[in-house]
């Protein structure tokens, strides 16, 4: 998160600069350890050569240097604590009234939501996983929707620099959810579909549709779909009528519908704050 990080980007670039410029003084400090090996005459006269010439102030500011480096840590640590207290300010990492009401819409219409940070699968605590409850009708299908909080969709704002770095205007402006990309899985008699599809405006984008051997969805969700497979083809060069009617199956026959895709998109940004609040959590308690 660029916008939160910049500032401490910038202070560690100039803490790697200072620690180079402090491990050359450092240097300096050897070579007059050594001079001090020679005779009491020669040491007073180096001393005072090096008086003369100023190379004396090396050890004052070798002194220096390792009082500084005593201080990153506590540095570094008031640079944690100061973003840590401005996400629990804007309450970053927990859960808006509107997308808690959505979840719970979701969970009612049929499906079993599993966050990996709940405990429920450890290990992929970045990965959220939705499992329909019963199989389709019909064809008894399992369907499963899978996203990784952090697969999302930059804005032609982001790429261009502006969503980070740019001007501020001034105005208070509700963001847009960020648009996600996000898998569906639809298992039966050993094989499975898998969509590969993009949420955005609480609408499923289409990207990709191959079909794979297996139906253990769990697999097939953390191992991935194996690069040397064929991916299935180009979706927007498929014929126009076969493109809007495997939108409609996954749509309206696996349910992943528009209050789904808001979901993604809505939990993957809730989500991602979540994470980066434990991230400066982690990395405080290294210190």
């Amino acid at each position: 998160m660029l916008h939160r990080t910049a500032s401490f980007r910038c202070a560690a670039s100039r803490l790697l600069t200072t620690s180079r410029s402090q491990s050359a003084a450092a240097g300096s400090l050897s070579v007059l350890a050594g001079h001090s090996r020679c005779s009491a005459i020669s040491a007073n006269a180096s001393a005072a050569s090096a008086a003369a010439t100023g190379d004396s102030w090396n050890v004052s500011s070798c002194a220096t240097g390792r009082r500084w480096f005593s201080s990153v840590p506590a540095e570094l640590s008031d640079i944690l604590t100061r973003e840590l207290a401005e996400e629990e300010s804007n309450a970053s990492a927990t859960m808006p009234d509107d997308l808690s009401e959505l979840k719970s819409q979701i969970e009612e219409s049929g499906w079993r939501i599993v966050d990996g940070s709940s405990g429920l699968d450890a290990g992929s605590g970045s990965t959220i996983k939705l499992f329909k409850k019963d199989p389709l009708e019909g064809s008894g299908a399992k369907v499963a929707v899978a996203f990784h909080c952090q697969d999302t969709i930059p804005t032609e704002e982001e790429e261009e620099g502006g969503g980070f770095f740019g001007e501020d205007d001034g105005d208070e402006e509700e963001e847009d959810a960020v648009a996600a990309r996000f898998t569906v899985l639809v298992s039966r008699a050993g094989r499975t579909m898998v969509y590969t599809c993009i949420s955005e405006e609480a609408t499923v984008n289409v990207e990709r549709v191959c079909m794979v051997d297996g139906d253990d969805i769990e697999s097939l969700i953390n191992d991935g779909i194996d690069e040397k497979s064929y991916q299935g083809p180009e979706f927007s060069e498929l014929a126009e009528d076969l493109q809007q009617s495997l939108g409609s199956y996954v749509d309206e026959v696996c349910g992943v519908d528009s209050d789904v895709a808001a979901f993604v998109s809505m939990y993957a940004d809730y989500k991602e704050q979540c994470e980066y609040v434990a991230w400066l959590k982690s990395v405080k308690s290294m210190l």
